[in-house]
Order: structure tokens, then sequence, then C-alpha cells
């Protein structure tokens, strides 16, 4: 049987595969596997839905079947179980992929949607997906790095210049490393602030020229009017200093903001002295 036959014979009517707890989504999915998986339907049984997901090795379905984790650009085929975390309830959801999904919105078949106890087709967006279970025939995808929530909070500190919110965080964890680094390193707020660091390295860079042009024996008033417009960008270094005190972990990133700080904490330095001894 296919997915679609499976949908037109189901479809506006209650399945209760286990016999309990009247027609639940968990009801759908264990029947799907039996007629058109070709295996037990009590393969997948659990208590509750989102448990097909974190308990899945214990799982006889395992042996013949893998996870695929929810990405932003992930597409779940025609006849994957889309499982659902706590996100939209206590017990989650379960249902059956149709074809014609795409990575905006995916083409289901439900039971227990909105509470209907009958199967129904639904349109749906990704929010809550854990993630989307195949059988092995179809390929299982490449082993990657996957991020955690600290490994999200340090991107955090490097592209966005301040910390994470917990949710935030939690948002981008559980997928791979290299999506979460260009997604938020390409965020509009990550432009906006590599577009501001480069302009703070741009002036500064613009004022130690000044100095290192201004005559052996400058006027204070010559210097005065450096150190005026030193004050602006020494501002922005307090605050870098201020983020690598937080102890920025990515040995690199630290490494930038040192060398922002060390030049401009010399040039104050040069710029006093001088005011000291100028005419």
């Amino acid at each position: 049987m296919t997915t679609e036959q499976f949908v037109n014979k189901y479809n506006g009517k209650g399945i209760n595969f286990d016999g309990a707890y009247g027609n639940q989504c968990i009801d759908l999915a264990a029947q799907f596997v039996q007629e058109v998986w070709g295996h037990s339907g009590w393969d997948i049984a659990k208590g509750a839905a989102y448990q097909v997901w974190t308990e899945f090795d214990s799982l006889p379905a395992s042996k013949y079947a893998h996870r695929v984790p929810n990405t932003p650009t992930g597409v779940p085929p025609e006849g994957a179980l889309m499982v659902w975390g706590t996100g939209i309830g206590q017990y989650g959801h379960i249902s059956v992929v149709r074809g014609g999904s795409n990575t905006s919105v995916f083409q289901s078949f439900d039971q227990n949607w909105n509470y209907h106890q009958y199967c129904e087709p639904i349109v749906h967006n990704y929010n809550a997906v854990l993630g989307w279970i195949v059988l092995n025939e179809v390929a299982k995808p490449q082993e990657v790095d996957m991020i955690d929530a600290n490994g999200v909070k340090d991107l955090y500190r490097v592209f966005l210049g301040r910390e994470a919110s917990q949710g935030e965080a939690n948002s981008w964890a559980n997928i791979p490393w290299t999506q979460a680094f260009y997604g938020i390193k390409d965020s509009a707020e990550g432009k906006a602030y590599a577009a501001k660091e480069a302009a703070t390295v741009v002036a500064v860079s613009e004022l130690t020229k000044q100095v290192n042009d201004l005559k052996q024996n400058p006027s204070k008033a010559d210097l005065q009017a450096a150190l005026d417009k030193l004050k602006v960008e020494s501002d922005k270094v307090q605050s870098l200093q201020a983020q690598l005190d937080k102890g920025v972990s990515d040995d690199q990133a630290a490494g930038v903001v040192v060398d922002k700080v060390n030049p401009v904490v010399k040039f104050i330095q040069l710029v006093t002295s001088k005011l000291k001894g100028g005419k």
C-alpha cells in the first residue's frame, strides 16, 4: 500500500490501533507502520508521541528505520513519520508525511490534531518538530557535528557582541554547527554588528595615523583635538574589553578583541603623556 492509498482509505475515519484511550495520533502512526511499512504497529508503541523520537533507539522500529533531525534546510520525504516535541503539548504529536513538502511547510496526514479524533490532511509549519523517521531504504543523512546551547551562546558573543537568551540558545541548538554558524553570522543583526566593528577598526586606524603624523612636539590644542576624537572610540573599546572579561571561549574571537584594545590603550597613554608635556 502507498502513502496516498493509506490516506484515501482512512481520510475522515478514526483509528484506535491499541483499543485504548480513544483515537490518538499514535494509533494512526502504528496503523501506517503496519499497513504501509509492512511491520508491526507495536514497533513504535509508546505512551506519548514525543517518546517515539526521544526513546527511538529502544524501539523495535530502530532496527529498520532511522531518525532525521529537523533542520531549516531539511524536507521530509513522503511516507515518513513526523514527530513533534512537547512545545505543542504535553504528549507531543506524530503524523504521516505526504508528498509536496518544502522547507517552510509540509503536507501531513493526522489524527487527533486540534482534538479531531479522526484522520485528516493538514498543512503544518515546522514549529516544535523534532524530526522525522524514515525507513532505512531512504538514505541516512551524512553524520555531522551538532551544536549545543553553549556553542550557540559562544557564536552570539562572537557575531552579535551580546549574550544569547536561553530561548535563543535553544532555538539554534541541535542543528549542524555550520548551519548555526552561518545563520547567526549572516543574520541582519550579525551583519550590523560586523559593520559596526569594521567601522571601529577604520576609525582607530585613522586616529593612530593622525598621531603618527603629528610633529615631535605638538601643541596642546592638536593633542586635545585628537584626544576628543579618541574618546568615542575608547568607549567602544571598553565595551569590547567587557566582552573579553566575560570569557569569550573562542580563542580567535578573543584575539580580535585584544588586537583592537591594545593599540587604542597605548594610543590613549601616548596622547595623555603628550598633553602633560606639550606646549
